[in-house]
């Protein structure tokens, strides 16, 4: 696959490194088996997101970086141990102790200590061999048999080799967790990873679309991704296509205080929805620019920050928005702190912002 043609995570913005011409062992590209290098800089090397374990902040990024900060980011320690230097894209906790993080080359981590050190559970090569067993399964495939299409379209993800990155990941509880990511790959686990499983046929996805980012709404899931791809229904059943006004590619999907859903995406675009993703409306962002990130404050304001850095707020759910002067570093993602501050991760690393002074947050 040409690198130009691997959507792998818009929010990463400078993604030159996300596309090298890897050497390989056997097949496998080297940095999905090399432990990262993490030093006690980490934290201003790229970052990519974060998420609260507990009081503990825990970000993830470029080369493997995990680092975590238990005074709201004002210091960090890197992860003492770190089973890969793939980049990592996401990063959901089920308590203060257990938690997941997923990335490229089919990386999904898992964590017991808060983030200090971590374990794989899966890669790509692994998730492809996964993928080939169940269609060969359901195919009830016996020697001499011509391969059915499913079987085929399996065997050729194993032979391409684990160059598909998870992009997302919904962690429910600390045993059930379910990663996404390009070309509509979808995986699960019901026992805390020690086992995984192919989900793509719940989607309603033939297309193989690249999904960026999800969020449960009562018993639903919503996923979001390119090319207007917005997929809803039971976590445990089928996700149907969803119609939306706009048909573009949406990055990022929001829980607001309301009980809402707010989609953000390509060319400042955003999209509303108040029943759980059923309908959805657009709604005028501020933003010219892609939006990149968003977080939500434990007041309801929504912040939305695009890939030029600039940011715009919502206190009413999502209805309208206004754009701040102040303008951040181009944010791939947001986690909300403490008052009007806010923690803004992008290719500088992670920094504290204090939003207080912005009239509109007031």
């Amino acid at each position: 696959m040409r690198c130009a043609d691997r959507i792998l995570f818009a929010a990463t913005l400078l993604l030159a490194a996300a596309c090298p011409a890897m050497a390989t062992s056997a097949g496998r590209p080297t940095m999905l088996d090399r432990p990262a290098a993490l030093g006690p800089e980490a934290s201003r090397h790229m970052l990519t997101a974060a998420a609260w374990a507990g009081k503990r902040i825990v970000a993830v990024g470029r080369g493997g970086a995990i680092v975590y900060s238990d005074d709201e980011g004002a210091t960090w320690r890197p992860a003492s141990k770190v089973p890969t230097s793939a980049m990592l894209t996401a990063v959901a906790f089920a308590n203060e102790h257990v938690g997941w993080a997923v990335g490229h080359l089919g990386v999904v981590l898992k964590t017991t200590d808060g983030g200090a050190t971590w374990e794989r559970q899966l890669d790509g090569a692994q998730a492809a061999k996964l993928v080939l067993v169940k269609a060969e399964h359901r195919a009830g495939i016996r020697s001499g048999d011509d391969m059915p299409p499913a079987v085929k379209a399996a065997k050729f993800l194993v032979q391409d080799g684990p160059n598909k990155p998870f992009l997302t990941l919904l962690v429910q509880d600390d045993r059930r967790v379910e990663v996404a990511g390009a070309f509509g790959l979808v995986f699960d686990t019901e026992d805390g990873g020690a086992n995984w499983a192919p989900q793509m046929a719940r989607f309603d996805n033939a297309r193989g679309l690249h999904l960026y980012a999800a969020a449960r709404s009562g018993p639903d899931l919503v996923y979001v991704g390119e090319q207007g791809a917005m997929l809803r229904g039971p976590a445990e059943g089928a996700l149907k296509r969803v119609t939306t006004p706009y048909p573009g590619t949406m990055f990022g999907v929001l829980n607001t205080r309301n009980g809402g859903l707010l989609a953000y995406g390509l060319r400042g675009n955003a999209l509303l929805s108040d029943d759980g993703g059923r309908d959805w409306r657009q709604v005028v962002s501020g933003l010219s620019a892609s939006i990149q990130a968003g977080t939500v404050f434990a007041d309801g304001t929504l912040l939305l920050a695009s890939e030029t850095g600039q940011l715009a707020v919502s206190r009413d759910g999502g209805t309208s928005f206004k754009v701040l002067a102040r303008t951040v570093q181009p944010a791939a993602g947001l986690l909300p702190l403490s008052g009007r501050t806010v923690l803004v991760l992008g290719p500088r690393g992670a920094e504290r912002v204090d939003l207080s002074a912005e009239q509109e947050l007031k």
